[in-house]
């Protein structure tokens, strides 16, 4: 039987099925924005607002679109951080609001 480095980083004694991998991205934070209130209103004019405010930020965020996040507020859009959702909060974000003070309360200071 062949030796095993120890710098393998897969247990070859596990199948490659139950292995996890772990993927560093190239951003640092996600907002998650529903698809369904996207409908609603001037969705591309939305996420371009937040893509342009997250540029002055230090780091990269992703945008993503994710299915309903139940919350359905009218003229509006429900979103979600990893910060956001630790305090257990979604940030709704009205038609023609800021997308400065939706970041501020999206991401953690540093992101």
């Amino acid at each position: 039987m062949a030796s095993v480095s120890n710098t393998s980083p897969l247990d070859p004694s596990r199948s490659a099925k139950s292995d996890v991998v772990i993927a560093r991205p190239k951003w640092s934070a996600a907002i998650l924005i529903c698809g369904k209130c996207l409908k609603g209103v001037d969705g591309k004019a939305m996420r371009r607002d937040l893509k342009a405010a997250a540029k002055g930020r230090t780091g990269k965020v992703r945008i993503v679109r994710t299915s309903c996040l139940g919350l359905c507020p009218k003229r509006a859009v429900a979103m979600a951080s990893a910060d956001s959702l630790a305090r257990r909060e979604l940030v709704v974000l009205r038609e023609g609001g800021s997308a400065e003070a939706a970041l501020d309360r999206l991401l953690p200071p540093d992101a």
